[in-house]
């Protein structure tokens, strides 16, 4: 048999999908712990790929085992004939867009940034969109869709933004154009897809992260893609790269959220823009903090700091890098530099974050002041004051996005188990529970029930505030 008609004996898009998620070949064979030319004969064909390997190389780059496995259903409805132009959601996007065109109601085409969608609404659309058919898009889904989208402003305790350039497919296929045409990536579609990454930065903040991952991932590996030729790209894959890194790190994948942040830093350096590169390094820091690497994390603080002298770095990443440079010199029983730092991050925090040109991308709030307040009281051992630097956010009266808000309540817990403060605890518990499971967030609950287990006394588990919360979300 020859080596072409060997490969035809075991047909994949292994190859393909690993290469449209911006992965190199011995990247996925080192993660999966496989020799390279093992990799080349499952792409190949020759062989069968086990079960096992195939879940995990799934898992790895990000992309449902059907779509690897099976060659009808993902190289031709997904991905289309020509493999230069293997982008999965924009050509479903695309697909959608030219058959609905005529039937778009008007504000998708009229308003000039969002339109508005319940949870509901917006969860149908976006699986809608993820669909392998959509490009033949029955006209059952078409009802559904046109049902989804018309019902834009009805009564819901939920509400998400969309932006309109969804149903917009040039900016898609532009996109697509620049991975063989450097110039099709113009101002213009740079300019889209910030505020497409904008828009999921908003859409993690209130607390839609499945929503906010689905979008993302439609663009970000062809930015991934880009970027190493690209500066332009370099700057948007970076800061697509740092969200992408906290949605992960919200499933538990620490690890991943590590080499995400690691890249991203990657990609700010080649940037060359000093904001990007600190809000890079700062995320890079906390993933390294995840993974308990904490002299890593403490150089990529220092590294952070040394940026933040330039003049045109903003006020508000300078307060997050002040901040947490802090509570990393309180880990390490460093109290003056971290009493120094946390006055220099409230100094430096602007009256209007909002404004701050990094607004968005630095990922830095009241709330975010509030949680390494209470972080450094923490590590002083200071109860009181580690519970009233938590709380300090409300003195504002500003929301703050719910996964920091459980974040705080989290470690709030800690702070009332130092004080010895049962019924404060109790409350922390429970809401730290019931937010996690809100957001759906495996680490804000591995988070309260870390705390549970490690640090709650156990005479308090029988205790009349406790007990009850325990038999209701099986905590024993």
């Amino acid at each position: 048999m020859s080596g072409h008609e060997g490969a035809q004996k075991y047909k994949n898009n292994l190859k393909l999908w690993i290469k449209q998620r911006g992965y190199k070949l011995y990247q996925v064979a080192g993660e999966v712990g496989i020799g390279i030319r093992t990799l080349n004969d499952y792409c190949a064909g020759r062989v069968p790929i086990p079960r096992k390997i195939l879940e995990q190389i799934a898992q790895f780059i990000d992309c449902p085992i059907s779509y690897l496995e099976n060659v009808n259903a993902s190289s031709e409805a997904v991905l289309g004939s020509d493999e230069s132009k293997t982008v999965h959601s924009p050509v479903n996007w695309i697909g959608l867009i030219e058959s609905l065109q005529d039937e778009l109601p008007s504000p998708l085409v009229n308003q000039e940034d969002v339109i508005v969608l319940t949870g509901e609404e917006a969860r149908l659309f976006l699986s809608r969109l993820g669909e392998d058919d959509m490009p033949r898009f029955d006209p059952e889904r078409r009802s559904s869709i046109l049902k989804a989208l018309q019902a834009v402003g009805r009564a819901s305790s939920i509400a998400v933004v969309i932006p309109h350039i969804l149903v917009n497919p040039e900016p898609w296929e532009r996109l697509i154009a620049a991975t063989s045409q450097p110039s099709a990536l113009n101002n213009e579609t740079l300019s889209t897809f910030t505020s497409l990454t904008q828009a999921c930065w908003k859409l993690t903040n209130s607390g839609e992260l499945i929503i906010a991952e689905m979008t993302l991932s439609s663009f970000l590996p062809t930015l991934r893609q880009l970027a190493p030729s690209q500066p332009e790209a370099a700057l948007l894959a970076s800061q697509a790269l740092q969200l992408r890194s906290v949605l992960v790190s919200h499933n538990l994948k620490v690890a991943e959220k590590l080499a995400l942040c690691q890249q991203a830093v990657e990609y700010a350096r080649l940037a060359q823009n000093h904001n990007t590169l600190v809000a890079e390094l700062t995320e890079l820091a906390v993933a390294y903090v995840y993974n308990n690497q904490y002299d890593k994390a403490l150089t990529s603080y220092q590294e952070a700091l040394m940026y933040c002298g330039y003049d045109d770095v903003s006020p508000l990443l300078r307060s997050r890098t002040y901040v947490e440079a802090g509570a990393i010199f309180a880990h390490y029983k460093r109290r003056k530099e971290a009493d120094f730092y946390l006055d220099m991050a409230y100094e430096a925090f602007p009256t209007d974050p909002t404004s701050d040109p990094a607004h968005l991308y630095a990922d830095h709030s009241r709330g975010g002041l509030a949680f390494y307040n209470g972080l450094i009281q923490l590590e002083k051992g200071q109860a009181i004051q580690a519970w009233n630097g938590f709380e300090s956010f409300k003195e504002y009266d500003l929301a703050i996005p719910e996964r920091i808000r459980v974040l705080i309540v989290n470690q709030q817990g800690r702070a009332a188990i130092l004080g010895n403060d049962l019924e404060k605890y109790a409350y922390c518990l429970e809401e730290g529970i019931t937010g996690a499971v809100t957001l759906k967030s495996k680490k804000r609950f591995a988070e309260a029930y870390s705390i549970f287990q490690q640090d709650m006394p156990k005479g308090w588990l029988q205790h009349q505030k406790i007990k009850p919360i325990v038999e209701r979300y099986h905590l024993e």
